[in-house]
């Protein structure tokens, strides 16, 4: 059993043994001629959590349950049948969430009902279909980001990046990020995608920027080390050929094919081909541009010194972050890949054909909090996914994986030989993965008011999209065999199945770290501290509807009716966010009772909600105490000597 899923059995205690041979034959039967039908478009998203959660229910650990709904439900029974990882997401939240301890049907606690098709396993009697959206969590910023879920990567890239992490030490899905970046910049700049089926204009190129995000000591520089890796032999190799080639001129300080008096003395030396660059002054990567029309890897240990080195985000310099900036302008033109001049007083101006430079490094918590006001005020915080590094366990000295090396190099080869110039596309069914993804994406940023930097990271969400299944769509060809096939460039249509890997990487991978670093580092935090205490009064009272009066006499911050405006911007956060709806309103027109969106209390919140509740008895605790040593001063005249 994963790490995650032995954690999510253990907050409840199974009362049966896990996987017991006859609650495995039961399920299959059910899910073969029993579970609901899972249509897309009609609640199948939480039809297929819903049956998950009966299989947890009877005793199966989350991989079990997996592998039974892929051999016996899911061809059946959805519409359109899951992806393998996809489905691996929703049976991890059914287990996350799940209300009972498992184990609890065959037990005999509930009785087990077979379900019509068409009703929703986890709540068949309630209806949500008002509730268009699902309660954000309002404690993000004190959650842990996610783990990277199985299937979210193109198979050998998983494979690399979970390989990665064991010897690391770290959870391996900040090394997929980065992986994916560092293979991103393989991929020659002159290719491109159309983002839409009609318009031709809007194009993106493969180039991406990762932030690994850690406190001292949490491991980002081994794991980025590993996850560039690839990269790094690469150009080491390229580097040694160069050295080779120049060795066999005459005089290898002429290998530039010139004289100090400008006369030539040789034929003109090899050019070097160049990836990685740890120098991010602008005219040393313009130069290497000019030279290296694919694109280049920035890659640094501490994006402090990156940062750090922009007259834009430099204490006290000439301009500042409001003036005029050279480097900034370079820089957030350099995710584009578009053509580009720097213009120098004492030499010639030097011409970029495309100025496409991925970005990977990490960086601690609090050097971003300082920088956040200036990057996000000009987009450069916004181009950056940022992935908060977690530390799991000790790293493990084992001879490496020789068969898994020899194919990521070859890969790195691949990708770094492939053609450019070429025009990529969706197919239309991959078309509806970008849209998909747009939906949710569209939700949060109404939700995000009040974040104008997150909102704008939301709003790149489209062009990410299509940056990582171009990635995605180059990798699953070089690394499957399918090149020796067909040819040596990648078809020109994106299949579904890639686009839908890339959406589920960003939305359930990408989009949660990003939210948790924003919360931790940028935003402060999103949500006012009164809407999340409202929303832990409601949970641990179990409140369906709340009052402005209630409000009031529970919570003292708000109590009294000259803080009736805070109670209601409160309200209106906790309605932005999809806790509640406004159901009745007063004689002045403002809300007076709210609604509780049903979703709060299906039990994702129940960690949290059982927090709340140990926490307010505390308190209730601890005041009646204060008041019972004060009824006792004040009958004994006063508090005791000494």
């Amino acid at each position: 059993m994963t790490q995650g899923g032995q954690f999510r059995m253990s907050l409840y205690k199974p009362l049966c043994g896990l996987d017991l041979p006859a609650n495995v034959e039961r399920m299959e039967r059910w899910l073969e001629h029993e579970a609901p039908e899972a249509i897309e478009g009609a609640g199948g998203d939480q039809t297929t959590v819903g049956v998950a959660a009966v299989v947890r229910d009877f005793g199966l650990s989350e991989e079990k349950c997996i592998e039974l709904m892929l051999d016996h439900w899911n061809e059946t029974k959805a519409s359109p049948p899951w992806d393998p990882g996809d489905l691996a997401i929703k049976v991890a939240n059914a287990y996350r969430y799940g209300r009972n301890r498992p184990g609890c049907r065959q037990a005999g606690v509930i009785e087990f009902d077979a379900m019509e098709a068409g009703e929703t396993a986890t709540s068949p009697t309630t209806e949500h279909s008002d509730w268009p959206n699902d309660p954000t969590n309002l404690w993000l910023e004190e959650s842990e980001p996610p783990d990277l879920a199985p299937g979210l990567l193109p198979e050998l890239v998983e494979r690399f990046a979970r390989d990665a992490g064991r010897r690391v030490g770290v959870e391996p899905g900040a090394i997929a990020a980065a992986a994916v970046t560092g293979f991103a910049a393989l991929i020659h700049a002159g290719n491109v995608i159309q983002v839409k089926q009609r318009d031709p204009k809007w194009v993106e190129r493969a180039v991406l920027w990762t932030a690994l995000v850690g406190e001292p000591g949490s491991k980002k520089s081994p794991a980025l080390a590993q996850a560039i890796s690839p990269v790094a032999a690469l150009d080491a190799e390229w580097g040694q050929k160069y050295r080779r080639e120049c060795a066999t001129l005459a005089d290898f300080a002429d290998a530039k094919g010139a004289r100090a008096n400008g006369k030539p003395k040789t034929p003109p030396g090899p050019k070097r081909r160049r990836k990685i660059i740890n120098d991010a002054t602008t005219e040393a990567v313009a130069e290497l541009l000019s030279e290296n029309d694919g694109g280049l890897l920035f890659s640094c240990d501490e994006l402090a010194g990156f940062f750090g080195g922009m007259d834009a985000y430099r204490p006290n310099a000439r301009g500042g972050a409001k003036g005029g900036s050279k480097d900034r302008a370079f820089w957030l033109q350099a995710k584009d890949g578009r053509s580009y001049s720097v213009d120098r007083k004492t030499s010639a101006s030097i011409d970029v054909p495309r100025n496409a430079v991925s970005i990977v490094g990490g960086v601690q918590p609090e050097r971003l909090r300082s920088w956040t006001q200036d990057m996000a005020a000009d987009g450069m915080l916004q181009r950056f996914w940022m992935v908060w590094v977690t530390a799991a366990g000790e790293d493990i000295d084992e001879p490496a994986d020789g068969v898994l090396d020899e194919a990521i190099s070859r890969l790195a080869h691949s990708l770094a030989d492939a053609p450019s110039g070429q025009r990529y596309r969706f197919a239309p069914e991959a078309d509806r993965e970008r849209k998909q993804l747009g939906a949710p994406t569209g939700r949060e940023t109404s939700r995000t008011q009040n974040s104008g930097a997150l909102a704008e990271f939301l709003n790149k969400m489209p062009g990410t999209f299509a940056r990582v299944a171009l990635v995605f769509h180059f990798i699953e060809h070089y690394s499957n065999g399918i090149a020796d096939l067909i040819g040596d460039a990648p078809p020109e249509l994106i299949s579904a199945a890639t686009a839908r890997r890339a959406r589920r990487f960003l939305s359930g991978f990408i989009l949660p770290h990003v939210r948790v670093v924003y919360h931790r580092c940028v935003d402060g935090g999103v949500v006012d501290t009164h809407s999340r205490w409202i929303a832990g009064h409601i949970l641990a009272h179990g409140r369906e509807r709340i009052t402005d009066r209630e409000i009031g006499r529970a919570y003292k911050a708000l109590s009294g009716p000259d803080r009736r405006r805070l109670r209601l911007n409160a309200m209106a956060e906790l309605e932005a966010e999809g806790w509640v709806k406004a159901v009745r309103s007063g004689r002045d027109g403002q809300p007076r009772e709210w609604s509780v969106n049903p979703l709060a209390h299906d039990g994702r919140f129940k960690e949290i909600a059982l927090q709340e509740n140990e926490w307010r008895t505390k308190a209730r605790e601890s005041i009646a105490e204060i008041g019972a040593q004060r009824r006792v001063e004040s009958a004994s005249g006063g508090p005791p000597e000494g």
